[in-house]
C-alpha cells in the first residue's frame, strides 16, 4: 500500500510532522489488523513508507461535493487521469 496525500489547490501541503504521524498511524493500523486476524494476514506499506504528495487540480470544496467526497471520478477524463497515476 502506498500512502497518499491529495492536496487541494486551496490547501497547504502536509508538514514533515504530519507525514511522520500518518506513517506511525498506518503502522499501528497494520499491526492491529494483523492482531485482529490472529497473525494470519495484514497489509504491507510500500518501501520508503513516506506518503506520496499529489497536488490536486481543484479546491477542497470540489472534492467534498463530488461523489464519494473525491474518491469517485466525476467524468471520464478524470478517471483516465486517476488511472495514469495508479
Amino acid at each position: 500500500m502506498k500512502p497518499v496525500f491529495l492536496v487541494p489547490t486551496d490547501a497547504k501541503p502536509p508538514s514533515d510532522e504530519l507525514h511522520e504521524l500518518f506513517v506511525r498511524h498506518l503502522e499501528w493500523c497494520r499491526r492491529r489488523y494483523e492482531e485482529l486476524l490472529l497473525g494470519r494476514d495484514t497489509f504491507a506499506i510500500a518501501d520508503g513508507g513516506m506518503p506520496l504528495v499529489l497536488s490536486g487540480a481543484h479546491a477542497a470544496a470540489w472534492y467534498l461535493d463530488s461523489p464519494g467526497q473525491g474518491s469517485k471520478p466525476r467524468c471520464s477524463s478524470c478517471s483516465r487521469t486517476i488511472a495514469s497515476i495508479v
